[in-house]
């Protein structure tokens, strides 16, 4: 029996399935974050996250931790570089390795190969598809400086800056009393400057999108239009990649942590629906489509 792996490194946690020539997954595991690049020893790092959460699944399927596997996709948030391939390289033991970026992999696990795009709200924001002639696009996906918009770390961000805002006008509003709450601090500005010194990482600054969203399910006008606002340009990054793959009115697949939300995929699908585009539920999450691009040996590409 042949095997292979796929392994979804993300911002927030690393995933990897074992699977056989068929797709079906046989074990699973998880380790931490994968993407470090804005922090020290952050190849090591990566190299570690990704061979625990391999070493995991091989422990859960009952396989030896030396298995050499037929094939291997490893997706990565960020963009693909040659020392972050070479680590992943260190870390799986494979016949055939292909790394790619992470949406791919959520465009497979979505749709198994047919056309359509998927659209990842998680820690960041991306999308991804591909149409009948195998054309791929690829749309945002620059990080949380320069990109993003949509995701849980933005609109976490957006709701204190906002907050802060309203500080400067001498007003607390109660996103920033929640802020307050959530990072135990006394002063709104301690937030901010905790992340400048890196005592705070993106990933707990994405943690307060959950607050962000609880308050908007209870009605906080605030909230509600910060979450519809995300909803409308997760829509968007779907729509743009829809106009150049040539499938105007093709289907949409929302996946990630922050895309559970209800008030969130009701945004987006909403705004689809307007633009006459269908958002669709995910045939499998992306780390199987990790380990199905294992099974294909494809790797990414850029429209």
């Amino acid at each position: 029996m042949k095997l292979f792996v796929g392994v979804d490194g993300g911002q927030t946690a690393t995933q990897a399935v074992v699977g056989d020539e068929h797709g079906t997954v046989l074990g699973r595991g998880e380790s931490g974050p994968a993407n470090h690049v804005d922090e020290p020893g952050a190849d090591e790092r990566l190299r570690v996250a990704v061979e625990k959460a391999v070493r995991g699944a091989l422990y859960n399927a009952g396989l030896a931790s030396a298995t050499l596997f037929a094939g291997a996709h490893v997706a990565l948030t960020g963009e693909i570089e040659e020392r972050r391939t070479a680590a992943v390289g260190r870390a799986v033991r494979a016949e055939r390795l292909t790394v790619g970026h992470d949406a791919q992999a959520a465009w497979m696990g979505a749709f198994a190969g047919a056309p359509g795009i998927a659209v990842i709200a998680g820690t960041g924001s991306v999308a991804f598809g591909r149409n009948a002639r195998g054309e791929e696009v690829r749309v945002g996906g620059w990080g949380y400086l320069f990109g993003d918009r949509g995701s849980a770390f933005w609109l976490a961000a957006e709701a204190i800056r906002r907050a802060l805002d309203i500080l400067d006008r001498g007003r607390e509003t109660p996103l920033g009393e929640a802020a307050r709450r959530h990072f135990d601090v006394g002063r709104l500005p301690e937030i901010p400057a905790a992340f400048y010194r890196r005592n705070l990482s993106r990933d707990a600054v994405a943690g307060f999108a959950r607050v962000v969203t609880a308050m908007a399910a209870q009605g906080d006008v605030e909230a509600v239009g910060l979450v519809e606002e995300a909803g409308r340009t997760l829509a968007e990054l779907a729509l743009v990649a829809l106009d150049r793959l040539g499938l105007r009115r093709g289907e949409v697949a929302l996946v990630g942590g922050a895309s559970a939300d209800p008030l969130l995929r009701r945004a987006t699908g909403r705004e689809l629906g307007l633009r006459g585009a269908t958002m669709r539920e995910p045939l499998a999450e992306p780390v199987v489509g990790a380990l199905w691009l294992a099974g294909t040996g494809q790797e990414g590409g850029r429209a």
